[in-house]
């Protein structure tokens, strides 16, 4: 329950910080600034009017594919236009050797700040919260 209240008041705090982003801040190829980092690269796309994220990350003994998800915007009120004040992307992946979640918010000078909830049950990662600085990857495009 405290990590659901650690993760919720992320959220809120999120929310209520970056109010001018939109979904621009957020597309694209992005590659973990921290190389050892949990998750390496990320691809953040609009696919049939969805928010989608494709990750690559530490799996149980090597680096992998963590998939591709549809994702969530979040804004700062309700009626909010995503594509024009979205402040937050959250997305979920999970698979019998992990579960996580990542939250996406736009940084300074065309950084992304990734937060990273995760569950390695399999391995001596059990339950971990990281927060990681991505920058741009156009080298990764058609990858």
């Amino acid at each position: 329950m405290s990590r659901l209240r650690v993760l919720l008041g992320t959220l809120l705090f999120l929310a209520a910080s970056l109010a001018h982003a939109s979904a621009e801040d957020f597309l694209g190829y992005w590659k973990n600034q921290d190389a050892r980092g949990l998750v390496k690269f990320l691809q953040v796309k609009v696919e049939r009017g969805k928010p989608m994220v494709r990750a690559y990350g530490r799996c149980q003994k090597n680096d992998c594919y963590w998939g591709g998800v549809e994702a969530m915007a979040f804004a700062p009120h309700e009626r909010a236009d995503l594509e024009k004040e979205a402040n937050a992307v959250g997305a979920y992946f999970g698979d019998a050797n992990a579960k996580g979640i990542l939250i996406l918010t736009p940084g300074s000078r065309r950084t992304l700040n990734v937060e990273l909830f995760a569950q390695f049950p399999k391995s001596d990662l059990t339950n971990v919260h990281k927060r990681y600085t991505f920058v741009p990857a156009p080298e990764l495009e058609g990858k």
